[in-house]
């Protein structure tokens, strides 16, 4: 067995990427951008307050991931991690078996 695969956690536009790095991984060359493959595991969307949802798009148009937030309810004020209208958590898209995407890949984020 190679050497175990190595997290690499990536925030692109708003959204946060969990990869894991595959053993074929080569090094980058010098002023070149190389085709690294890395297996996604995880995608979670960031919002502020007042932001309704993050989709996240395939360049083909093709839905990736949708993340959405939950607001606090109408506990107390102060209650941590239950504000009244600030977002407490944002829903994640799991891929198993992990989602092989190369590095150099675009996506949209909306």
């Amino acid at each position: 067995h190679g050497p175990a695969p190595t997290k690499v956690t990536t925030a692109t536009s708003g959204s946060d990427i969990g990869t894991t790095k595959g053993e074929e991984a080569e090094e980058e060359k010098e002023g070149e951008e190389e085709d690294v493959y890395v297996d996604v595991v995880y995608m979670v969307g960031h919002l502020h307050r007042g932001g309704i949802s993050n989709t996240l798009y395939f360049m083909n148009g093709t839905t990736l991931c949708e993340s959405f937030p939950t607001y606090g309810t109408t506990g107390k004020v102060g209650e941590i991690g239950n504000e009244p209208g600030y977002i407490n958590s944002m829903s994640a898209c799991t891929f198993d078996p992990p989602l092989r995407m190369k590095t150099t890949e675009r996506i949209r984020v909306v």
